[in-house]
């Protein structure tokens, strides 16, 4: 991996490569009286290979930007159903927030995730957003967010597709993201944190076998 910190911006960049040898997965087939049958199974061998990337800054000491995405490519086969099935998938989010002065704060959130892909089929992308306003109350514990949700696209589309060996499912999906949300967070308390005394080499009496003592000296 790859990290670095420049002035209020920091960024890290990751790649891994994944080996299973008997993933699990969903398996469905269909039986002489036409009705599918969903099990999960230890049949698959699943490779995958890609990065994730983070990254943060802060803009003119008002404005913050976080940032999260990860691609990989994932390469699923099973002998025994002698199904293969392999693609790209990708997820990504951000979240910034705008002070606007020290009570009053504007804040935006995306995601998107790929499709996604399945031993016998795949599932088409999907999304969520809200950009808000913040403000803070109770002498800074309490915030009120005022926000919409997919306002511009409220209807987010799925279809879903697999092939089984005697057929294929196809299923077209409709869900309703739009809203407004209003919420209220309070702090409370007051959270310390202690350091604890380590058990060291001459904490240890002679004679003893190694093996910290109960109470003290």
């Amino acid at each position: 991996g790859y990290s670095t910190y420049v002035k209020n911006t920091s960024l890290n960049l990751s790649a891994f490569y994944r080996h299973t040898g008997n993933a699990i997965e969903n398996v469905t087939t269909v039986g002489s009286d036409n009705v599918s049958r969903t099990t999960f199974q230890n049949i698959a061998k699943n490779n995958t290979l890609g990065f994730d990337f983070f990254g943060s800054t802060n803009l003119f000491e008002r404005w913050m930007i976080n940032l999260n995405a990860n691609a990989y490519y994932l390469m699923l086969n099973s002998p025994s159903l002698d199904v293969e099935n392999s693609g790209w998938q990708f997820k990504g989010s951000i979240y910034s927030s705008f002070k606007i002065s020290d009570r009053f704060s504007l804040a935006g959130y995306g995601m998107y995730n790929g499709t996604q892909i399945q031993l016998q089929g795949s599932k088409t992308s999907w999304y969520y957003y809200f950009v808000g306003l913040q403000t803070t109350v109770l002498k800074g514990k309490g915030t009120i967010t005022l926000a919409g949700e997919n306002f511009f696209t409220p209807e987010v589309k799925m279809t879903t597709k697999y092939n089984y060996q005697n057929a294929v499912f196809t299923q077209q999906s409709t869900y309703y993201g739009g809203g407004v949300r209003l919420s209220f967070n309070w702090s409370f308390g007051k959270m310390n944190f202690m350091k604890t005394k380590g058990v060291k080499n001459d904490d240890l009496k002679s004679g003893d076998t190694g093996q910290p003592g109960m109470g003290g000296n």
